[in-house]
């Protein structure tokens, strides 16, 4: 018996560019080939992923490289902008990265990519034939004989709204590889896990074709498919639950970050409530969906309370400036009178070898006796009945809006860097402390 899933690309235009299929980043550069004319567009796109754990305990016991995997997506649509029935349909497959990804799959893959990107639409087109005649044949091989190197695929189906609809095929035991790994044979187990594995193809779907503005992109219970029966309304009731519910958990960080994206995913949240609408509703004013939520008093909430928390961190910031401007300037003239104290031609009758000693620290270690002055002051003003949030520090929050402009790698060195730096510094003011 056939199974039907269906989810929702988050979009706020209600209307897709299928010509832009393949461009998302995350969570690796994709391999595409996008080609379409006035008739026709063939999509062959493909990205290594990460699958989740519940996926790798079951799919990855043999993989060397612990949960790797392919995803490929083959599809085709009307490029027609007159035709009303331009939904992109095709299949999505799921490989582990080995023997049958790389020797049987990718090299068909490779070339039917290559012979795409090779159409002289221009020239074609001048002898009445279009991209269809053209690659219509190639793609057809993909779909027949991709299936017997992968380890897993379902059918699809890609509205412009963003509404997806994945159909598994039946018997797929038969169809897929032979060394692939087999889904449990218990019925509860094995439809668990065939959730699970559709789940992740859709998430391949959206990242390729949905750029992750208004939230982390690897927040993917942002939206999740849902097993239908034909209730059109009830599936849709669960996308609109979980949309709504990701709103109210980033507006109680407490964050301007955090708030932005709260008002985004309402932004998303109000999009399909408006597809559904149409779709389903047929105009009626009476229909609606539930969730039923005052879309307007919430975004006045998020606003407020962004600019709330973005009043509260401009004002510590510049308390702390403030404070930081303070503790230089009494230090540079606490050092300021040691040194003109040090030049004095003056001889004191009884010297306190003990300020001398104390002063003569401080000039030769300012920076290590500022930070350890700095160490017990916030030592000494921190509430630890309060959870700490790194964010909140005034200078953790500017290193971190340095690192974020940085790519990964960078960033990683740096903190390397930092950190042997740090240890080597204390190495180094033990050793004369006590030498």
């Amino acid at each position: 018996m056939q199974r039907v899933f269906k989810a929702w690309v988050p979009n706020v235009s209600g209307a897709l560019s299928f010509n832009t299929l393949g461009s998302g980043s995350y969570p690796a550069q994709p391999v595409r080939a996008n080609i379409g004319d006035h008739s026709s567009r063939f999509i062959i796109c493909y990205q290594h992923r990460t699958l989740l754990d519940a996926v790798s305990k079951t799919l990855a016991k043999r993989n060397a490289i612990y949960g790797e995997f392919v995803c490929l997506c083959v599809g085709t649509s009307s490029d027609d902008p007159l035709c009303l029935d331009d939904t992109l349909r095709g299949r999505l497959f799921l490989f582990e990265f080995a023997d049958d990804w790389k020797q049987d799959a990718k090299p068909m893959v490779d070339d039917a990519m290559q012979v795409l990107r090779q159409y002289p639409g221009y020239s074609v087109a001048r002898t009445g034939s279009t991209l269809g005649n053209y690659f219509q044949g190639r793609y057809q091989d993909l779909l027949d004989n991709i299936p017997a190197s992968c380890a897993f695929f379902v059918d699809f189906e890609l509205e412009r709204t963003g509404v997806v609809t994945l159909t598994m095929p039946d018997s797929i035991e038969h169809q897929i590889s032979k060394s692939a790994p087999r889904l449990p044979t218990d019925q509860y187990d094995r439809s668990h896990m065939e959730r699970i594995v559709c789940s992740q193809l859709f998430f391949f779907l959206k990242d390729i074709c949905h750029n992750h503005q208004h939230h982390d992109p690897k927040s993917d219970t942002l939206v999740d498919i849902h097993e239908v029966n034909g209730d059109e309304k009830k599936w849709r009731s669960n996308v609109l639950r979980f949309l709504y519910r990701k709103v109210i958990e980033c507006k109680r960080d407490f964050r301007p970050a955090s708030y932005n994206s709260s008002l985004g995913v309402l932004i998303y949240a109000k999009s399909f409530r408006g597809i559904s609408m149409r779709e389903i509703g047929g105009g009626d004013d009476k229909f609606f969906i539930p969730p039923v939520v005052q879309d307007d008093l919430l975004e006045t909430a998020i606003k407020a309370g962004f600019q709330n928390s973005s009043y509260k961190i401009e004002a510590s910031d510049a308390v702390a400036g403030a404070r930081i401007s303070r503790y230089t300037a009494a230090w540079t003239l606490a050092v300021t009178v040691i040194l003109l104290l040090s030049i004095t031609p003056v001889k004191l009758s009884e010297p306190d070898l003990t300020l001398i000693h104390v002063g003569v620290l401080l000039v030769r270690y300012t920076l290590p006796c500022a930070a350890i002055a700095w160490v017990f002051y916030r030592f000494k003003h921190m509430d630890f009945g309060k959870k700490i949030d790194i964010a909140d520090m005034w200078i953790a929050r500017r290193s971190l809006l340095v690192l974020q402009a940085l790519d990964q790698r960078t960033a990683g060195f740096i903190l390397i860097g930092l950190g042997v730096a740090s240890i080597l510094g204390a190495i180094l003011f033990l050793y004369f402390w006590y030498r």
